[in-house]
């Protein structure tokens, strides 16, 4: 048996070849070691933390990193083999197209697998990302696969397999009300770029005596939510009433049964319904009633489903069988046997009635006040105002500016990477405008400057362009410039830490590039007659691409309220989870009136809120006394609790109290008022004058009624002494009496007591 040097290979798997190798996340952070190692961790927070777009940028500047890092994505997946395509299976034979499996077979050994085209992938809550399938949506019957290709991709990746994560906006940093402490100021175009897919998968519970409502249908076509890639209408998505017998003459009605009733149960949702699935142990009941038809639609999509799977898997099998199946393929066969079979669904560990209705909705969220952002330096803030385009500062050369940051928040942070970020893109961006407006650059000036540029923001790069563009014709060069020019900023790969950018390297980029300098703004602003007018500032600034991310932090998520009193119908407080089953917009039972609560509502003012909490009381008996607010004088609200009135929740207590043999009693005691500190005598002596100023001091004393008698009498005969003596060197003298902790009271008058 050969020997094994366990040191040797300790040795070689620990030897680092380059600073980047042990970055880990922190790889994707341009100019890494100039940051501060706090905002490096907040970096990797926000990493994980942030929300996949609907239309991603590539950064201009990047690491040299990123598609190496997004390939071990679980959103990246590849071909393990080479594969060809056998049959092609839809979910929806109305939309072929939206939902469907290819089954594949490798050529090498029959190794049989399967994938699954679908437009999203749901995470967890509303969280999820979808799929770019523009490769598996040009496959066909018979085509070749071949192994190590990305088969499917989230559209975090573009036709490179480039990761993107987030936007390139234009930035500037202000100050303004508007960016203090972690503000930062969007447009609507921004806040349009900056959009996110939201993945909601709600699930409707139909029971037997449940009838769901035509909302969707028309007299001939009774459809009671919208179908595969349809949008919500006024943010519902479906409604159940439940089936009364005294009523059916008037809620069964086929007009009824397309409107709304305050009782009726309310599944709200706004965006495109991308997939839906049915679970039915009550097949029957789908053909009896009309108000069934659109389920019986999708029932019957699912056993057709269902049986092509399972004859396209044992089709296959019959000419080899001895090949394995996927772990994909076989779960998706057994589970397709058993709805031919008709075996019954489980809910938890019963199984239920009649039918469960899962419909997932994706709807595209742009970015909205109070959400938050973040670039790749660990500069979070919240979005504090939405600009319309026309109202943000322009720069020179016409653009709109995207997003304004708090020009104060870099030097706290010590992450000046993204100063570095914005001034390589300003300087880019000058070049290429250059390059744009300029008719007598040749070529060779144009490539000359490009590689000036490469040659100081990242060298390795500069090194493999310069060998490349030697090869190259005219023509070529035309090609690659016009693909340059086609952009707002010159793409660049700068190492995070061997091609560490510094402000002696951005000094030199400015020297070498001095056309490139700051210019002025010009920002929008009314003039006395409320007219806008574009005016220019008074010092150049820096405008420059920014890379941004959007965190998960979204304002919509955070929104609570309530629509009740602070107690339910059991006079108990409590919270209910239908908002989160989206069977509301938001809860329908009441909150506990907490700390935070209770302190934001102080500022209204004390009196108020005891109003408050007296009229939203726990007891019946004293949410009655409320009466008198609607029959008395409704700007002389005085509603008092009497002796019958009742806490419920100290009532509950009892009960559990009683059960262990114990008793809670209350006893009302009449409150005193009593004075927190003693009456204090105290001697106040102003500015003063003359040689007594150094013998005048100021005591203070803790006195009982008696002795703070005498002390006054002696203090006024002191006083007048000091008076007399001082007439011709006179000084402000005002003896005070404190009383509590913030009262002051005169109780002598030089002037008149003299």
């Amino acid at each position: 048996m050969a020997s094994i040097n366990l040191a040797s290979s300790i040795e070689k798997a620990a030897k680092i070849n380059e600073p980047e190798e042990m970055l880990g996340k922190g790889i994707l952070m341009p100019f890494n070691g100039s940051n501060s190692g706090s905002r490096k961790l907040m970096f990797g927070t926000h990493l994980e933390q942030r929300l996949p777009l609907v239309h991603p940028d590539v950064p201009y500047v990047q690491t040299g990193y990123e598609k190496q890092f997004g390939m071990y994505s679980s959103s990246f997946i590849q071909t393990d083999r080479n594969y060809r395509v056998i049959d092609k299976i839809p979910k929806f034979r109305f939309s072929p197209n939206s939902h469907y499996y290819l089954l594949l077979a490798s050529e090498d050994d029959g190794y049989l697998n399967v994938v699954e085209r679908v437009e999203y992938y749901h995470i967890s809550e509303s969280y999820g990302y979808c799929f770019n399938n523009s490769y598996i949506d040009g496959l066909l019957i018979g085509d070749h696969v071949p192994a190590n290709i990305p088969i499917k991709k989230s559209t975090g990746f573009d036709e490179y397999n480039n990761r993107m994560d987030g936007v390139n906006l234009l930035a500037i940093y202000g100050a303004s009300e508007r960016t203090m402490e972690d503000g930062i100021v969007i447009s609507k175009s921004a806040a349009k770029k900056l959009s996110s897919p939201l993945i909601k998968k709600v699930e409707i519970t139909i029971n037997d005596n449940d009838i769901p409502l035509n909302l969707y249908g028309d007299d001939n076509d009774y459809k009671i939510f919208p179908d595969i890639n349809e949008e919500c209408h006024n943010g519902l998505l479906c409604a159940l009433r439940r089936e009364r017998k005294q009523e059916t003459l008037y809620l069964q009605a086929y007009s009824r049964l397309k409107e709304l009733i305050i009782s009726d149960e309310k599944y709200i949702g706004a965006g495109r319904v991308v997939d839906v699935d049915i679970y039915c142990n009550n097949p029957a009941m789908l053909e009896e009633q009309k108000y069934n038809s659109q389920l019986a639609k999708y029932q019957q999509e699912k056993i057709a489903s269902a049986k092509a799977i399972v004859e396209g898997v044992e089709r296959y099998l019959h000419g080899n069988p001895y090949v394995k199946l996927s772990y994909d393929l076989q779960k998706l066969y057994e589970d397709s046997k058993s709805i031919l079979e008709g075996k019954q669904y489980h809910s938890g560990n019963k199984i239920f009635s009649n039918i469960i209705l899962n419909i997932v909705i994706l709807e595209e969220i742009p970015v909205n006040t109070g959400d938050k952002l973040t670039n790749r330096y660990g500069g979070k803030g919240v979005v504090t105002k939405i600009e319309n385009d026309e109202n943000m500062p322009r720069t020179e050369d016409g653009r709109t500016v995207d997003i304004i940051f708090n020009m104060c928040g870099v030097y706290g942070r010590e992450n000046p990477g993204q100063l570095f970020e914005l001034s390589i893109n300003h300087v880019a961006h000058e070049i290429l405008n250059c390059i744009n407006c300029s008719e007598s650059l040749e070529i060779s000036d144009i490539v000359d400057m490009i590689l000036r540029f490469m040659k100081i923001v990242a060298p390795e790069l500069h090194q493999w362009m310069e060998s490349r563009l030697s090869l190259m014709d005219d023509d070529e060069l035309i090609l690659l410039i016009s693909s340059f020019t086609d952009f707002d900023s010159i793409y660049t790969a700068i190492k995070p830490m061997s091609e560490n950018m510094t402000i002696d390297k951005i000094a030199q980029l400015y020297r070498e590039f001095p056309f490139a300098v700051p210019g002025s703004l010009y920002v929008p602003m009314k003039d006395s007659k409320g007219n806008i007018r574009c005016v220019p500032t008074r010092r150049n600034v820096v405008d420059g691409y920014i890379y941004i991310y959007r965190l998960k932090q979204y304002a919509e998520e955070k929104f609570s309220v309530t629509s009740l009193s602070s107690t339910n119908v059991r006079n108990e407080n409590s919270r209910n989870k239908l908002a989160n089953s989206y069977r509301a917009a938001f809860t329908r039972t009441p909150i506990r009136f907490g700390d935070m609560e209770t302190g934001d509502l102080m500022h209204l003012g004390p009196e108020l809120i005891v109003q408050i909490l007296m009229l939203y009381s726990s007891s019946p008996h004293a949410r009655r006394l409320a009466e008198s607010m609607m029959t008395g004088d409704p700007f002389n609200v005085d509603v008092k609790l009497d002796d019958e009135s009742s806490n419920r929740n100290a009532e509950i207590l009892a009960v559990y109290l009683k059960t262990k043999g114990l008793r809670l009693k209350f006893k009302k005691v009449l409150k005193e008022k009593v004075y927190p500190i003693l009456s204090a005598a105290m001697e106040f002596y102003g500015p003063s004058k003359g040689q007594y100023s150094n013998d005048l001091q100021t005591p203070m004393y803790l006195v009982d009624p008696d002795t703070k008698r005498k002390f006054d009498e002696e203090l006024s005969r002191k006083h007048y002494d000091l008076c007399k003596a001082a007439e011709n060197d006179p000084m402000e003298i005002y003896p005070m009496e404190f009383y509590g902790p913030a009262i002051l009271k005169s109780s002598f008058d030089p002037k008149k007591d003299k």
